[in-house]
C-alpha cells in the first residue's frame, strides 16, 4: 500500500499547481477579455459541463471507488476497467450527440457555434477520460506531475496566444485543449497499470450503482451550476463575469484546504471494509487539519477580499468583492463538507443519503435564486449558493453521525475560531496605520499568519504538535 503521507503531498502539490497556474493567467485574461468576455465563455462551459456530466454518470468517483477494491488483483482489474471504460464510451457518444443537437437546434447557440464547440471539447474527448484508474491506484505521484506539465503549456499559451478583447473563443479553445492533454497522458501511461480484458465482461451489474452515483453527482451540479445558467438568463453578461470571478477565488481557496484530505477516498474506502477504528481515526485528523485551514482562510478572504480583487484582476471587477465576502463562508463549509459528508458517504457505500440532501438542495437553490438574482444579481447568487451547501451538508452530515458515528472534533474548532479572531482583530488593526497598497496586503498576510500560528502553539494544537514531533523525528532520523 501506498504511503498516505506521500500521497498527500503530493495531492497538495497537484492542488497548489491547480491554485498557482489559473491564478496567473486568470489575471492576465481578466484584463484582455473584461466581465462581459469572461461570461460568455463561462456560461457555455456551464452548458456544455451538463452533458459532460451525462457523458460521465457517475462514473468517476464509482469507478475509483470499484477499482482501489481490486487493485491488488490485475486479472480483475482489467475486467473490471474493461467494463467501466465500455460504459463511459458509451454514454458519451450519447451526450455528445445530445449536445451537437442542442447547438444547433438553439439560434443563440448556433450564433456562437465556435464558442460552444471549443467549450464541448472536453465532453467528445470524454472516451479517454480514466483519472478514476490512477486514483484507485493511488497513482498521486503521476498525477500531479501530469497536471503540472500540461498547466504550464497552457498557461504559455494563454499568454501567447489571447492579445484582444475578441479572443474569448480562443480561450474557450486552448483551455478545452490542455484538459484533452491530461487525457492523451493517461491513455499512454495506462499500459503499464492495466489492460483490456474483453472475455466475460458484463456490464449490467455496474447499471445500478451506477445511475446512483449519477443522480448524487447530477443533481449536485445542477445546483452548483444553475445559478451561473441563471445569472446568465436573467442578467447581464457582466454579472456572469463578476460571479464566475469571485468563485475562481473561492474555488482556488477551497482547493488549497481540501489539498490535505482529498488523498483519503482510497483509503477510507479500504479502511471501512478492513479497519473500522483507523477508519474514524483518519476522518477525525482529517477534520483537524481542515479546522485548522480553512477557519484562518475564511477569515482571512473575508478581511481581505478587497485588497486580492484589485491585486489580481483590477478596479473593473469591484464587483465581485462583496460576493467573495459573501462566499468566504463556504471555504469552511465546503472543506469539512468534501470529507466528513462526500468522502465519508462514498467511501462507506451510502451514497444513496446524497440522493434526497442534494434533491433539497436543488429546490431551495432554484428558489432562492428566482427570488435574490432579480434584485440582488451576482450578490444575491452568492447568497442563494451559501444556504444550499449548508442544507445539503447539514442533512448527510446528521445521517453519518447517527449511522457511522462520525463526530466533528470540537475543540480543534474552538481552537481555530479564536486564533482566527485574533488574526482578524490584528489584520483590522494594520488597515488603519498602512494606507499602502502594496506593503499591507503582505503584511496583514504575514502579520495574520504568525499570530495564528503563535496563539494555536499557546492552545497546544494537536496538529501542530503533531507536525513539530514529526519534524523533529525526521531531523533525529537523519543523524
Amino acid at each position: 500500500m501506498k504511503s498516505l503521507a506521500k500521497n498527500t503531498a503530493f495531492n497538495i502539490l497537484y492542488e497548489i499547481a491547480n491554485i498557482v497556474f489559473p491564478l496567473a493567467y486568470s489575471m492576465y485574461v481578466a484584463r484582455i477579455l473584461f466581465a462581459d468576455g469572461v461570461g460568455r465563455v463561462a456560461f457555455a462551459n456551464t452548458v456544455a459541463s451538463y452533458f459532460l456530466l451525462f457523458a460521465t454518470l457517475g462514473l468517476p468517483t464509482y469507478s475509483l471507488r470499484e477499482i482501489a477494491k481490486v487493485r491488488n488483483d490485475k486479472m480483475a482489474t482489467a475486467k473490471l476497467f474493461t467494463e467501466l471504460f465500455s460504459l463511459n464510451a458509451l454514454f458519451t457518444t450519447l451526450a455528445s450527440i445530445a449536445f451537437i443537437v442542442l447547438i444547433f437546434a438553439n439560434p443563440s447557440m448556433r450564433e456562437n457555434l465556435s464558442l460552444y464547440i471549443c467549450c464541448g471539447i472536453p465532453l467528445f474527448f470524454n472516451y479517454f477520460n480514466i483519472d478514476w484508474l490512477y486514483k484507485g491506484y493511488e497513482e498521486y505521484v503521476y498525477i500531479a506531475l501530469r497536471s503540472i506539465v500540461i498547466k504550464i503549456s497552457m498557461t504559455f499559451a494563454l499568454f501567447f496566444f489571447i492579445r484582444e478583447r475578441s479572443d474569448y473563443v480562443l480561450y474557450a479553445f486552448i483551455v478545452s485543449c490542455a484538459t484533452v492533454g491530461n487525457y492523451v497522458f493517461n491513455v499512454i501511461h495506462a499500459r503499464k497499470l492495466v489492460h483490456f480484458e474483453f472475455s466475460r465482461i458484463d456490464l449490467k451489474h455496474h447499471i445500478k450503482p451506477v445511475f446512483i452515483f449519477f443522480a448524487g453527482v447530477a443533481l449536485s451540479s445542477l445546483y452548483s451550476g444553475i445559478d451561473v445558467f441563471m445569472l446568465g438568463v436573467l442578467c447581464d453578461s457582466s454579472y456572469v463575469g463578476y460571479y464566475t470571478y469571485a468563485q475562481k477565488i473561492i474555488g482556488i481557496v477551497i482547493a488549497g484546504c481540501n489539498a490535505f484530505a482529498a488523498a483519503f477516498l482510497p483509503r477510507l474506502s479500504y479502511y471501512f471494509e478492513h479497519d473500522r477504528q483507523a477508519f474514524l481515526q483518519l476522518v477525525d485528523m482529517g477534520t483537524q487539519v481542515l479546522f485548522f485551514i480553512a477557519v484562518p482562510a475564511a477569515t482571512g478572504l473575508f478581511l481581505l477580499s478587497p485588497w486580492i480583487i484589485t491585486l489580481l484582476y483590477g478596479q473593473g471587477f469591484s464587483e465581485s468583492v462583496l460576493t467573495v465576502q459573501i462566499f468566504s463562508v463556504l471555504v469552511i463549509i465546503r472543506a469539512l463538507g468534501d470529507l466528513l459528508c462526500y468522502q465519508v458517504v462514498m467511501s462507506s457505500g451510502n451514497e444513496r443519503v446524497r440522493i434526497p440532501a442534494v434533491i433539497l438542495a436543488v429546490c431551495v437553490n432554484v428558489v432562492l435564486n428566482l427570488i435574490l438574482i432579480r434584485g440582488f444579481m451576482h450578490n444575491g447568487a452568492a447568497v442563494a449558493s451559501v444556504i444550499t451547501e449548508i442544507v445539503v451538508n447539514l442533512f448527510q452530515f446528521l445521517y453519518v453521525r447517527k449511522n457511522i458515528g462520525v463526530r466533528v472534533n470540537k475543540k480543534a474548532g474552538v481552537q481555530a475560531i479564536c486564533s482566527s479572531a485574533a488574526m482578524g482583530v490584528l489584520i483590522l488593526c494594520l488597515q488603519n496605520f498602512c494606507s499602502d497598497f502594496i506593503a499591507f496586503l503582505p503584511l496583514a498576510v504575514f502579520a495574520g499568519v504568525f499570530v495564528y500560528f503563535f496563539i494555536n502553539f499557546l492552545m497546544k494544537n494537536q496538529i501542530l504538535l503533531l507536525a513539530k514531533n514529526k519534524i523533529r523525528f525526521s531531523g533525529v532520523f537523519r543523524k
